[in-house]
């Protein structure tokens, strides 16, 4: 079981403290360099953009400086959206770049996007996301495992051309795709990539359990057509947060897990009013009557990871007994000193036991 953090740059939830976005953005910085001396696998980035709460409009750039002080820590773009603002031929170029730059440390994390306000702004049908997203899928995996490829795609047509630099990690860096829905899920398997499973907690343990069966299922080695074998299945703790005492972790954690639910649940229901395509997502409004429960959601999934040392080595080994590879950990919004502390903790007291676990198994 591999533990990463993830960050989208949160300045303000809750009652943290509100600082500006280039305070935040040099805090993402030291919480990942601290994140590898801690002991964690990997440190992401998410892409957000037009957020007046949110920094990681261009999580390239911070990861190339997060890349420039760390050593072994992989780094990830966590949902980079694949759609036409996003050209596939650059965000090949920036990845093979990155991967120089950090040794071959890089992985790919794609998504459709879940929010309508990016959608309009830079003039994206929502019913295109999907095609735009696997076509660009297929052109980015293209060029940056072929010496010379050329694309004949349904959104985009590339003559015979060379990317430069070529990655390090050959065939191509990781990829995974980032998911809420069961489609997607089924997608990512058929497509041989690893994936992000998010949305858990309307549907609670059993959608965990029901998205996993659905990628297993589906899962084809594409090894045949020249990609990186990845079969990685990765959960979402979309706030994680951990104290001494569960009550503590709770009481510190509790505005920015509401204030973060709130923002979800807008998104969602924003978007599935655009399209039937996004019409699940429409699923978070039937928590209302729990919207304010914490210790309810906390239990109902992983998507809320809140409590003491023994509470995430009893969570971590739940997710591992059902098969789960991966657990991202979003600590942010809390503000920075609290998560250095849970930083610290997690490295302390629950990453030694759990890694000691899977050495007894052994």
């Amino acid at each position: 079981m591999k533990i990463g953090l993830v960050q989208d740059g949160a300045r303000t939830f809750g009652s943290a403290e509100q600082v500006s976005p280039q305070q935040r953005i040099h805090e993402v910085v030291e919480e990942a360099v601290f994140a590898e001396e801690m002991g964690f696998d990997f440190f992401g980035l998410a892409e957000v953009h037009f957020s007046d709460v949110m920094t990681m409009s261009s999580p390239e750039v911070v990861l190339a400086a997060i890349g420039a002080r760390t050593s072994r820590i992989k780094l990830r773009f966590v949902s980079t959206p694949l759609l036409a603002f996003n050209h596939p031929l650059r965000v090949a170029e920036r990845i093979a770049t990155l991967d120089n730059l950090t040794n071959g440390r890089i992985e790919l994390g794609t998504a459709r996007s879940n929010q309508a306000h990016t959608l309009e702004a830079f003039g994206i049908d929502v019913s295109e996301t999907r095609t735009q997203f696997a076509d660009a899928l297929e052109l980015i995996v293209k060029a940056l495992s072929q010496e010379t490829f050329s694309h004949d795609g349904p959104v985009w047509q590339v003559p015979e051309r060379t990317i430069y630099p070529r990655p390090l990690q050959r065939p191509h860096p990781p990829v995974f795709g980032s998911a809420t829905s069961i489609e997607t899920h089924r997608f990512a398997g058929e497509q041989g990539i690893g994936i992000m499973s998010g949305n858990s907690l309307p549907g609670g343990w059993d959608f965990v359990q029901e998205c996993l069966d659905v990628y297993r299922s589906a899962w084809t080695d594409a090894a045949d057509r020249g990609r990186a074998t990845n079969s990685t299945f990765s959960v979402l703790a979309l706030r994680a947060h951990c104290a001494e005492r569960s009550e503590q972790a709770m009481e510190e954690a509790a505005d920015a897990a509401f204030d973060a639910i709130d923002l979800v649940t807008r998104w969602y229901s924003a978007i599935a009013a655009k399209s039937d395509d996004y019409a699940y997502m429409a699923k978070f409004q039937e928590l209302d009557d729990h919207k304010r429960d914490l210790p309810w959601m906390i239990e109902r999934a992983p998507y809320l990871t809140i409590g003491d040392p023994d509470f995430f080595v009893d969570r971590i080994a739940r997710l591992e007994a059902m098969g789960v590879d991966e657990f991202i950990l979003e600590i942010d919004g809390l503000g920075h000193a609290k998560q250095m502390q849970a930083i610290e903790l997690i490295g302390r007291e629950v990453l030694p036991r759990i890694r000691e676990k899977e050495e007894i198994a052994r």
